[in-house]
């Protein structure tokens, strides 16, 4: 049966009422045969996999049920899928698994996303179209999208991040995602607007502080679009929610209170600019307070030192972001590497580098996936002891004063009117990271190359 004729048979399923009331495997099966070709494409996208060993799960993966192989991408899909079934039977239980209690998502968190999922979706309509965005989210990820539209354009797009990918295929090639094919125009508009939003703004990289200010201008085309922010807002959370599905899916691993915390925070990022024309730098800074608020409640004395109007603690504010950083120890590895493990004249280069706002004439530098190999370092050790790790992050933290230190001059010419650049650290640091090299020596890193100025940050 064609891609079009099983789509129908899933719009039937949600138009009757019946998407949560059937079976979560039965449900498996009807989107494998609706989004046929949008599956396929994700059997070949990548994933960033940790280093710690995790604990194999006691029931088949959902891409396990339905190709009986584990496709990383398809796993992390339908599990944003589950956790969307957990949202809306107000499964708290299931949702939170066996997430750690000290980091537990609270009942007050979820009971919010479920507000937000009651408020948001009204209709048949919305249901369909949030199914359809949480499919395609990661397609940019496979390089058959971008392989797909260079045959088209001959524009190669290889080296953009994996939502720009996904963007300049729906705007200029919608055929390669043949189930935009299937929503109403109102709704495929409003999923349109929120792939753009991702291919500038990323509201995991804004929780983490892992992008800049100037990422924000983006929002600027979702003023007075209220229900397409909600919607992508909506997509963007369960996408956290399945995040670990690749490695665990009977729940939703990675979306415990502080990562909550941090997107609920972005989210009021997002309402203070949208509807208080609060600034850029202004509205980014809150992600950045409300962590030194968190750390400050879990009892970290330097909390109350901090001020973001000062470079040097704003700097480290968002390493503390960065690093993901949930308790007193996190918080006291970050601040002692950064006082004490690295020269003068680095931590200039390092604070330099994270104040930059971004603009056309002092474009800033995003260390893309910055995060993750933050922890990859640190997971790399031989005992993981605290001097262990102070050494892993250290030379991280080297490694990054010098890729954010940007000439404007040179960049001006290679980015004409670019406010930010992208420089995807995964291809230059995952091998030396996780190698057993690095566990004996992390100095290894000073010698590794700086990777490739990437995608400029300017009008999509």
């Amino acid at each position: 049966m064609a891609q079009q004729e099983q789509a129908i048979r899933l719009r039937n399923v949600v138009n009757q009422g019946r998407f949560f009331e059937l079976p979560f495997d039965t449900i498996l099966f009807l989107i494998k045969a609706a989004y046929s070709h949008e599956l396929e494409t994700l059997k070949s996208a990548y994933s960033v996999k940790s280093t710690n060993p995790e604990p194999v799960p006691k029931t088949p993966s959902p891409s396990q049920i339905l190709y009986r192989v584990d496709y990383d991408e398809i796993n992390r899909t339908l599990t944003s899928i589950q956790s969307l079934f957990w949202i809306a039977r107000k499964d708290y239980t299931s949702f939170v698994g066996v997430q750690a209690a000290e980091t537990r998502l609270s009942v007050t968190s979820f009971e919010w996303m479920v507000a937000l999922f009651e408020n948001t979706i009204e209709t048949s309509e919305d249901l369909y179209t949030l199914i359809t965005s949480i499919i395609i989210n990661d397609l940019g990820k496979s390089p058959s999208l971008a392989t797909d539209y260079y045959t088209i354009t001959h524009i190669d797009v290889a080296k953009d991040n994996h939502d720009v990918i996904l963007y300049k295929a729906i705007r200029d090639c919608p055929h390669l995602v043949p189930s935009l094919q299937h929503l109403r125009p109102q709704q495929r508009e409003d999923l349109t607007a929120g792939v753009k939003l991702a291919a500038t703004l990323n509201f995991g990289q804004l929780a983490q502080a892992e992008n800049v200010p100037a990422s924000l201008t983006g929002l600027e085309a979702m003023r007075g679009r209220p229900h397409a922010f909600n919607m992508h807002f909506l997509e963007q959370t369960l996408d956290v929610a399945g995040a670990a599905g690749h490695v665990t899916h009977g729940y939703a691993a990675k979306l415990i209170e502080p990562v909550f915390e941090s997107y609920r925070i972005a989210h009021d990022v997002a309402q203070s600019i949208l509807r208080h024309g609060t600034s850029l730098r202004v509205g980014y800074d809150l992600v950045l307070k409300h962590k030194v608020r968190f750390l400050e409640a879990a009892g970290w004395a330097e909390s109350a030192f901090l001020h973001v109007g000062k470079a040097e603690h704003r700097a480290l504010m968002r390493l503390l972001c960065i690093g993901g950083a949930s308790s007193v120890d996190d918080a006291n590895l970050i601040y002692k590497t950064f006082h004490h493990g690295l020269l003068d004249e680095e931590r200039e280069l390092l604070v330099e580098g994270l104040n930059r706002d971004g603009s056309a004439q002092h474009p800033a530098i995003q260390a893309t996936y910055i995060p993750a190999m933050y922890q990859i370092a640190i997971q790399n050790t031989s005992t993981g002891s605290d001097l262990e790790k102070y050494r892993a992050l250290s030379a991280v933290l080297r490694y990054l004063a010098k890729l954010l230190r940007v000439d404007d001059v040179e960049a001006g010419r290679l980015f004409p009117k670019v406010m930010g650049i992208e420089r995807d650290v995964r291809a230059k640091l995952w091998e030396p990271l996780i190698s057993d090299r690095f566990r004996q020596a992390p100095n290894i890193v000073d010698r590794v190359e700086l990777p490739e100025f990437g995608p400029g940050m300017g009008v999509m």
